[in-house]
């Protein structure tokens, strides 16, 4: 994904890709991320790589009961799991991350787990506990000093962000995140979705990372939703519109993007936002067959696009 900073993000760089395997997974529940976690680590172990976990003390917890049940064989296998507050706290200053603290904190261990030659793999959870502070910048910065330190050194680095704390930022913050790792990956299923009632508009959503998985994503989210709001005749019109206008985020926006399905006593809707306020294809209603979108309005009962401060949301209403 390029980026041209247009003032709205939380940094003035205009960044470059990152220069190795450097992946965020976005997990939609703590039980996901702590499976993944486990399956990561068992996996560099097997391996013969060198494991560095920096976490929460939740899976912390997961990395540990795995390890009761998996105890190293000889000095064979390295693993070193530390807390993530605790880790960060040794290279902040006034608020931001230190490039030359990060350096003589995390350097030395980087070293240590590639002696022999090892190959090196890291989780790293310290970049969720900035956002989540509300230090989006500090954020950023760490995750491109992460990208700076491979310039000297070899690993592979795995960053994680709860869904929840990316709901509601920018998305010009989201995909400035996205734009410092060579790959994201929305992870797991959101827990529950609202009820739907006759009284009262229901309203589900989730955010979906830039990737190949992401329209499948859209469109399992949405049949999900269709099923718990007990509205299944909707399902094939609306995977039809989920998919168009998930990949319309995709391809021609090149963002991470928020879909909301919704609904009241006459219709339903799916809506995209994306972080580009402009409509990258022609109008299907001015006789245009290019994109998708002419195949939204062919199934739709009505459609459009609103630009928002952000960038715009394109949405599709299907009538009850």
């Amino acid at each position: 994904m390029s980026h041209v900073d247009d003032g709205r993000s939380t940094t003035a760089e205009v960044r470059e890709a990152p220069p190795h395997d450097h992946a965020v997974h976005v997990y939609a529940d703590d039980r996901a991320i702590s499976q993944e976690l486990v399956r990561f680590v068992e996996q560099g172990l097997a391996l013969g790589e060198s494991v560095v976990v920096v976490a929460n003390s939740l899976n912390r917890a997961a990395i540990a009961a795995w390890r009761a049940d998996h105890p190293p064989i000889g000095d064979g296998d390295f693993l070193l799991v530390a807390d993530a507050s605790e880790t960060l706290e040794t290279f902040m200053v006034a608020g931001k991350p230190d490039p030359m603290l990060f350096e003589t904190t995390i350097g030395p261990i980087l070293e240590w787990a590639a002696r022999g030659g090892r190959a090196v793999r890291v989780f790293g959870e310290m970049v969720a506990v900035l956002w989540a502070a509300g230090n989006v910048t500090g954020a950023l910065t760490l995750e491109t000093l992460w990208n700076d330190m491979a310039s000297s050194r070899q690993f592979f680095l795995l960053c994680a962000y709860p869904e929840v704390l990316l709901a509601a930022a920018p998305l010009s913050d989201v995909n400035a995140m996205c734009e410092r790792h060579s790959d994201s990956s929305s992870l797991g299923q959101m827990p529950q979705f609202a009820a739907a009632t006759t009284a009262t508009p229901s309203r589900s959503q989730r955010l979906l990372m830039p990737g190949p998985g992401a329209v499948s994503a859209a469109c399992r989210f949405a049949r999900r939703t269709l099923v718990d709001w007990e509205l299944p005749h909707l399902i094939e019109s609306c995977d039809i519109i989920t998919s168009k206008l998930a990949a319309n985020a995709l391809l021609h926006a090149e963002s991470s993007f928020r879909m909301t399905v919704s609904h009241d006593s006459e219709k339903l809707r799916i809506a995209v936002e994306d972080a580009v306020p402009r409509l990258s294809v022609a109008n299907p209603g001015s006789g245009s067959k290019r994109g998708g979108l002419a195949t939204v309005a062919a199934t739709a009962s009505d459609w459009g696009c609103d630009v928002t401060p952000d960038g715009k949301t394109v949405w599709a209403d299907l009538s009850l």
